[in-house]
């Protein structure tokens, strides 16, 4: 049996087995860590496993980013009570001491999972094999999903035609085929799942601001300094746009470090504006990018919240990372990459001068970019506003 799955950068089909695998499982173990962007490119492949082992007590052995805010939100705080999930196992990153590697064997084994589903992030062979190692035999899971030692099974394939890398999401429902299918292209896939009181209290908090009736999201912090485009930029994109369209109002979200530099985004916006770093948890933070006519930022957790919840999206991304990989999935949003001679570096403090991938994005881009997604241009042509094929090879 073959089936096809339809995917942003490409079309793929995947041989399935003959025999189904059994959903009779009482309890299944997903391991995957990561914070916000992480969680919500991993919805549609948790998805997939919760409509497979419908009755299954499904647990996730994950990280527990130290930082509760947006800035390193866990994987708990975006999947709350969606469902999707029934409980956590903290896995401590760095995790190689035999105490820790003891202790959790132990913790694993009283809970006694039939099936592990691995959803990590690419990793090389010996990563893979380490796991491969741990999980069968020393905790002694006997059922392993999504663990391939084939080299093709863990890159995020390229497609010559795009340009573009397979996106992530796509790659960790690539590799759990066999649990069944779901189409990425559907809001469905990505539902979060709020819940009454996380929507109330969201909207409570907008219910007096003078904006709420239309408005924009903009987030401007990021994880690592060589996707910041800089604080200078994003006042004068403000001031700029705001200046054209006084209209909109500007609700900015991020962690309470990034408060203060939000603050000086604020005071240059024309229209009403509303500072709610720190206030809002990423699942109320859904609420308020999905009521939005936009979002304009980084790459980073927020903007992929904004991509589940199918608001248009704004993404500046650096050429830190290959092409694709971590694009807004869908075709309602503005992505500018400008590809580097040093694309592809994976480095999280820019060792270039000037940040060049970064730097070189213009805020006549950015506010361009921002009118295609409020549907102020002349119709929207293209996913990607900005982008440079890239002249390399796949791997």
């Amino acid at each position: 049996m073959t089936r096809t799955i339809c995917a942003k950068t490409r079309l793929m089909t995947i041989r399935l087995p003959d025999k189904p695998m059994t959903a009779s499982a009482k309890r299944v173990l997903v391991f995957r860590n990561g914070s916000l962007g992480d969680t919500c490119i991993a919805i549609p492949a948790l998805r997939l496993v919760r409509q497979h082992f419908s009755s299954a007590d499904i647990r996730v052995l994950t990280n527990f980013p130290i930082d509760g805010g947006l800035k390193a939100a866990p994987l708990h705080s975006v999947i709350g009570q969606s469902g999707l999930v029934d409980g956590y196992f903290d896995y401590p990153l760095g995790l190689k001491q035999w105490a820790d590697l003891l202790t959790c064997r132990k913790t694993l084994q009283q809970w006694r999972p039939e099936v592990l589903i691995y959803m990590m992030p690419v990793r090389s062979s010996l990563q893979l094999f380490r796991d491969l190692l741990y999980f069968k035999f020393v905790v002694g899971i006997p059922k392993i999903i999504g663990l391939s030692l084939n080299s093709k099974a863990q890159p995020h394939l390229w497609d010559e035609k795009t340009g573009l890398f397979e996106a992530e999401a796509h790659r960790l429902v690539r590799n759990l085929a066999v649990l069944g299918e779901i189409d990425l292209q559907s809001e469905a896939a990505w539902d979060l799942g709020l819940k009454t009181d996380e929507t109330v209290r969201a909207a409570n908090i907008l219910q007096n601001w003078a904006g709420a009736g239309r408005y924009i999201v903009c987030s401007i912090g990021a994880k690592w300094e060589s996707k910041d485009w800089g604080l200078d930029r994003w006042e004068q994109w403000a001031a700029a746009f705001s200046q054209r369209f006084p209209d909109y109002g500007l609700a900015l979200i991020g962690s309470n470090i990034e408060k203060t530099h939000c603050d000086s985004v604020a005071r240059l916006w024309k229209g009403p504006t509303l500072n709610l770093c720190g206030m809002l948890t990423p699942r109320e933070s859904a609420w308020v990018i999905g009521q939005a006519q936009c979002f304009v930022g980084h790459d980073s957790g927020p903007m992929h919240l904004g991509a589940a919840v199918g608001t248009p999206c704004v993404a500046l991304f650096s050429a830190q990372d290959k092409p694709g990989i971590w694009f807004p999935y869908g075709n309602r949003h503005q992505v500018i990459y400008h590809k580097t001679d040093c694309f592809g570096c994976l480095l999280e403090q820019c060792n270039v001068p000037e940040k060049p991938c970064m730097r070189s994005i213009s805020v006549d881009e950015v506010i361009s970019a921002t009118e295609r997604a409020l549907g102020k241009a002349c119709g929207i042509s293209s996913s990607i506003a900005t982008f440079s094929l890239p002249q390399a090879n796949s791997d």
